[in-house]
């Protein structure tokens, strides 16, 4: 994984609908609070509708499950509750499996016979149930699960993780202390190890713009950029 301003030069093929008419490309940004997941995710909608695309948000939990939890977490705080038990955790992982899956099947129906290109945007996505599991409120064991059934989960076109210096990156929200920030980017890169070189970019956002970190992101999803 490469680290800075220094983004992996190879992209992964853009995958086409079974129309033959419309490019679809899913990403997922991952990485600690206050690395500019969502502010990334918002540029990168703005720039590619601008182009023609059709951006649709990936969402991680049914909409009424979010609201209930936006009410009742903490976000000031994500590691304030203390994790569930073994039980109820490897339950919750097992029903985000569930619906990883119904997502998957829903971008294959939505980009299916779309006319214009179409970008599904993810943030945080399956791993961060590992790497950050007491945001979640997941135990250990059930982490380390989430890690094992990895391969099982519909994977990404590209995964971008977002980082820098964790003292300005913990300094951003006030949420996660430096050493957190920095244990979560080692996280990162451990267990995305293995990941394919064409399917994965870091990107340093204490040391690039928004701009230069968009346009490092969309010369890997243009079609085109790698011959794809």
């Amino acid at each position: 994984m490469s680290t800075g301003g220094g983004e992996r030069v190879d992209s992964g093929r853009p995958r086409r609908s079974r129309s033959g008419t419309g490019l679809r490309r899913h990403i997922q940004i991952v990485g600690p609070d206050g690395a500019g997941k969502t502010t990334v995710a918002e540029a990168l909608t703005e720039t590619f509708e601008a182009e023609g695309w059709a951006v649709v948000p990936v969402a991680m939990r049914p909409a009424p499950i979010d609201r209930v939890t936006n009410r009742d977490h903490d976000y000031r705080q994500p590691h304030r509750d203390r994790p569930r038990s073994v039980l109820r955790s490897t339950a919750k992982v097992a029903a985000k499996f569930a619906y990883a899956w119904a997502q998957s099947i829903g971008r294959r129906m939505n980009g299916s016979h779309a006319e214009k290109p179409t970008m599904f945007i993810e943030e945080r996505g399956w791993l961060d149930h590992c790497v950050d599991n007491r945001r979640y409120r997941i135990h250990p064991w059930a982490a380390g699960l989430v890690r094992r059934l990895r391969r099982l989960v519909p994977q990404p076109d590209l995964t971008i993780v977002l980082g820098g210096d964790p003292l300005e990156i913990a300094d951003r929200k006030h949420e996660l202390p430096p050493a957190e920030v920095e244990r979560q980017l080692d996280m990162w890169r451990f267990v995305l190890t293995d990941l394919p070189d064409d399917h994965l970019i870091e990107l340093d956002t204490t040391d690039l713009t928004l701009k230069a970190t968009v346009g490092a992101i969309s010369a890997r999803i243009r079609p085109g950029a790698n011959g794809g």
